[in-house]
């Protein structure tokens, strides 16, 4: 089961898994709602992750943050966006 899932400042995604890291990339096919997030992300070997949050699964403003930070992900950051999940 998924852990914490982090934004890195260079685009790239941190999946914490029964703790084990994996450095993933997110799909274009990814699709955000105001009720539901579904995250489709694949590591650089061609494994794929997906991934849905629904909006009363975790706490209301990282729910607000995760769907900021998709909105903008293109935008350059110096900080690290984490959730617990």
């Amino acid at each position: 089961m998924l852990t914490e899932l982090q934004w890195m400042p260079d685009g790239e995604w941190l999946l914490t898994r029964n703790k084990q890291q994996v450095v993933v990339k997110l799909a274009s096919d990814s699709l955000v709602t105001p009720f539901l997030t579904l995250l489709n992300f694949k590591t650089a070997e061609g494994r794929k992750f997906p991934l849905i949050i629904f909006k009363d699964n975790i706490d209301s403003e990282d729910f607000r943050r995760l769907r900021v930070r998709l909105k903008v992900e293109g935008i350059a950051s110096s900080t690290r966006d984490t959730i617990d999940a």
